[in-house]
């Protein structure tokens, strides 16, 4: 059966899996959960977060995410961020790029879940 799920990139040899298109959202800060966003793609390793509110790179972020049934807790790393002027963010990249440290056998089951519902 084909998935009619975009998958972003097709093959990207620098991440270590496929991120898939999706309109999940998220819960995140540095310290608790203050802010929620849309998630633009995701993978078992990591996601994109469409966010203008970003914080610096290197950052540590606690994540929670409702997918495959399931919310997950987890904690990430910011590994880039992009601000832009907000009335740019139709036109252009914006966002942060999370690493995903600490996401354990829930997020893999659920993950999973999700994938294969697709």
């Amino acid at each position: 059966m084909a998935s009619n799920v975009r998958q972003y990139p097709p093959h990207d040899a620098r991440r270590g899996s496929v991120r898939y298109a999706t309109q999940l959202l998220v819960r995140f800060g540095p310290a608790s959960l203050e802010q929620l966003a849309p998630v633009a793609d995701l993978s078992e390793g990591g996601m994109c977060i469409r966010t203008n509110d970003v914080l610096p790179t290197g950052t540590r972020i606690q994540l929670a995410i409702a997918i495959g049934g399931k919310e997950v807790h987890m904690t990430g790393e910011v590994v880039w961020a992009i601000r832009v002027p907000g009335h740019q963010t139709e036109f252009m990249e914006y966002g942060m790029g999370v690493q995903l440290l600490d996401a354990g056998p829930d997020w893999t089951r659920a993950f999973a879940r999700w994938k294969d519902s697709l």
